[in-house]
């Protein structure tokens, strides 16, 4: 189950972050049976030009210190990258801190002339 930490918008999401990103996380996180939290959309402190700060939103922060075994997060953290393709950077932000999580950000690449 996707759930959203309090205070955390979730109005203002990119479309593609909820058609794209939202099933494949709810489907990792169910597989070791716990919930994914989102724990910042366009909320919290983030560098200036963030893709957090986008309009639509482009970027989340995703909980991961509620999956039982750290080779759970860069599993699936590089599932996720995989899965999404180039458009997505999947980032494991902050390993075995306090504020770890997983960033997913859909930043579109231009093509090469």
């Amino acid at each position: 189950m996707i759930r959203f930490k309090d205070g955390v918008p979730f109005e203002n999401l990119h479309p593609r972050i909820t058609d794209e990103v939202f099933p494949l996380l709810e489907r990792l996180y169910s597989e070791l049976g716990v919930d994914c939290w989102i724990t910042a959309t366009s909320n919290g402190q983030h560098k200036p030009k963030s893709l957090h700060f986008a309009n639509p939103c482009r970027a989340i922060d995703v909980r991961t210190r509620n999956l039982p075994r750290e080779s759970d997060k860069t599993t699936i953290r590089a599932k996720l990258a995989h899965m999404l393709g180039s458009d997505y950077d999947v980032l494991y932000e902050n390993p075995g801190g306090p504020n770890q999580h997983l960033h997913i950000e859909l930043d579109i690449k231009e093509p090469r002339k």
